[in-house]
């Protein structure tokens, strides 16, 4: 990961992944619990290439990975001021539907742009997402479920046409006692 300070980014911290671009490459793979991120700015292709619209985006931004550890939990990330770019997918929560886990996250002034999808759910086990104050542009889907459960955001923007919501599984039982609400 290549790291730059740049007052043109708001003044975080830039981290541009420059590592492999294909399977489940992301740039960062998070197993643990209880951690913060905050202030800074992560890309799947570089500066350039992001605004030129060329170079070829990371699989995964942040890859949320259920621990094997037995009885430790996974998720619970407070993350806030970030934005994320240059990715097929921005935030990946559950690597399997079975997983438990990889929720219960606070995402605060998330901005995601020039993703394909910003962030998607694919654990039954999966608790509630909070959003507050989020930002999206040229990204085609917003959130994606293919199962999990609730899912709150308090003020959106959204900057270019997009799918907002898409719900993968095609029965609500599919989804895991955990979905409640989106």
């Amino acid at each position: 990961v290549a790291s730059q300070s740049n007052s043109a980014m708001r003044q975080n911290s830039t981290f541009i992944y420059t590592g492999a671009k294909t399977g489940s490459s992301a740039a960062i793979q998070y197993e643990r619990a209880e951690f913060g991120m905050y202030n800074f700015v992560l890309q799947g292709r570089t500066s350039a290439e992001l605004a030129a619209d060329t170079g070829t985006n990371t699989p995964i931004g942040i890859n949320i990975v259920h621990d094997a550890s037995p009885g430790i939990p996974t998720g619970r990330i407070d993350l806030g001021n970030v934005r994320l770019s240059g990715f097929d997918l921005a935030i990946k929560c559950g690597q399997d539907i079975n997983d438990s886990h990889c929720d219960e996250s606070h995402w605060r002034r998330l901005s995601i742009n020039k993703c394909g999808t910003g962030f998607q759910c694919n654990n039954i086990q999966g608790l509630t997402h909070k959003f507050y104050d989020l930002r999206v542009s040229l990204t085609d889907v917003v959130f994606q479920y293919f199962a999990g459960g609730k899912l709150s955001v308090t003020d959106v923007f959204i900057g270019s046409e997009t799918t907002l919501l898409k719900l993968m599984n095609d029965t609500p039982s599919g989804y895991g006692h955990n979905a409640s609400r989106w």
